[in-house]
């Protein structure tokens, strides 16, 4: 089994974002899901922009590997060499060149106190918020010819009762906004379904929104959660998505 996580750098003021740190730590994380080499876990870092990171996601999961890549970073990419307008349609790679089982992506949602699994994401961009490149959207569809909206295909009720059992606060959220995660979620379901074999999607897909660390909190009161807790909650997302395997629920 092969599982792709992503992370977003820092956004909205903020120094650090939990998920970049999290996703450092992902040899640790590992380790307490008790992963076994057969299964790959690769990471991507993603700038919180909205075309950008949407490329740089697509470029991951539909183009071909090189022999020498590593885990994917922001740095290295030439912003100019990217082509991406809002409402794109198309997302079909006829070659279907890499392979995933499971996709994760992980955002940062300060003001929430446990993590949340997302469940739904919507073909609506709209944020008075620019992102790291400036740019705002307002009624903005994702894509042109995809569905309003995807459910998330990741196991996110085994997830949530399997974390709380081992006393991790999970949550089911029922929105994961209108700004970058819900515009990646959103791709990559859509994705999935475009490159889709013999009815099923191409892969499982989902988003984990996690709330601030401590130390955003010092100077504003607002949830947080320790780092360990943060390992903690993604070492079950792993141990649950590869539990299922293909016991899912893609169409």
């Amino acid at each position: 089994m092969r599982i792709l996580l992503t992370a977003f750098n820092a956004f909205g003021g903020e120094k650090i974002n939990p998920t970049e740190i999290l996703l450092n730590r992902l040899d640790e994380v590992r380790r307490k899901a008790n992963l076994p080499e057969s299964v790959k876990t690769d990471r991507l870092f993603l700038p919180t922009e909205f075309l950008r990171a949407s490329e740089l996601l697509k470029q991951k999961l539909l183009t071909p590997e090189k022999p020498s890549e590593v885990d994917g970073k922001v740095g290295g990419v030439n912003a100019e060499s990217i082509q991406a307008d809002v409402g794109g349609g198309g997302g079909r790679c006829e070659a279907r060149p890499r392979t995933y089982d499971a996709v994760l992506a992980l955002g940062q949602a300060g003001g929430r106190c446990k993590l949340s699994l997302e469940r739904i994401a919507i073909n609506i961009a709209d944020s008075a918020v620019a992102d790291n490149c400036g740019m705002t959207l307002q009624d903005a569809k994702i894509q042109r010819d995809g569905a309003a909206a995807y459910f998330a295909t990741l196991p996110i009720r085994p997830i949530l009762n399997a974390g709380l059992a081992a006393g991790v606060p999970f949550e089911i959220s029922n929105s994961a906004g209108t700004y970058v995660c819900n515009y990646i979620m959103y791709n990559i379901l859509y994705w999935a379904e475009q490159n889709s074999l013999g009815g099923k999607a191409a892969w499982r897909g989902g988003f984990l929104h996690v709330p601030f660390l401590p130390e955003q909190t010092l100077a504003v009161k607002a949830p947080c959660m320790s780092l360990t807790m943060m390992e903690d909650g993604l070492a079950v997302c792993l141990q649950k998505i590869v539990a299922e395997g293909d016991n899912d629920e893609r169409k």
